[in-house]
């Protein structure tokens, strides 16, 4: 099993609508024309047979459309092949082709030891990156990329300002507008209680300057 992550570059400008009015206009059209073809593409993968997905619970998941990503979690290698070829007809009509420079994959389940590096994709040793969140077979990894590194930029912000004379609510919303924001577009799932526990400490740290919390 492996999830794939697609982005797509154009190899032509589209010329097949000709809107005479604001430049802001014909943008939204072709913005708008792009997501019809996505959608498309999605339904169209959903309705190959030979493109498996996998299976969570009862549900069978094959594909995830994203703000700027599509997802794709596949079977086996033929549905791979299967899903190439329904790319390069997606190509052939819209004039968006699979940007393979850009495109990461990665092995999952007992495929996760696998060290080949098939398709012409990127194979990350690590991790792939979507929407702002890393995904690994290796929590350790994924708390280091996703929490760490955000607590140490949360902890450089607080202390940059520990020198003013800030009021608590002055600190209140330090922390909350240049702190807690790192944390918004991590989903709620990923959090666990012992990062949860280095969060409160770095903020409440700040907050009372080192004193018992009040």
């Amino acid at each position: 099993m492996r999830t794939i992550k697609l982005r797509y570059q154009r190899r032509f400008p589209a010329t097949f609508f000709h809107v005479k009015s604001r430049r802001t206009t014909r943008l939204s059209l072709v913005r708008l024309t792009f997501v019809l073809g996505i959608e498309l593409l999605n339904l169209a993968t959903l309705a190959n047979h030979n493109i498996k997905g996998i299976k969570v619970g009862e549900e069978e998941v094959n594909i995830t459309l994203d703000t700027n990503d599509t997802m794709l979690f596949l079977r086996d290698l033929k549905s791979v092949h299967s899903l190439l070829e329904e790319l390069d007809l997606f190509k052939n009509c819209s004039g968006f082709e699979l940007n393979k420079a850009k495109t990461e994959a990665t092995w999952l389940g007992s495929w996760a030891d696998r060290s080949v590096t098939p398709f012409g994709l990127r194979w990350p040793n690590d991790s792939i990156h979507a929407l702002g969140i890393h995904f690994s077979s290796d929590q350790a990894v994924s708390d280091k990329l996703d929490f760490e590194s955000k607590l140490n930029e949360l902890q450089n912000i607080l202390n940059s300002w520990k020198r003013r004379k800030l009021t608590l609510l002055g600190k209140v919303n330090i922390t909350k507008f240049l702190g807690l924001s790192l944390f918004l577009m991590l989903p709620s799932c990923l959090y666990r209680t012992c990062l949860i526990k280095k969060l409160d400490a770095i903020t409440f740290d700040f907050l009372w300057e080192g004193s018992p919390t009040k």
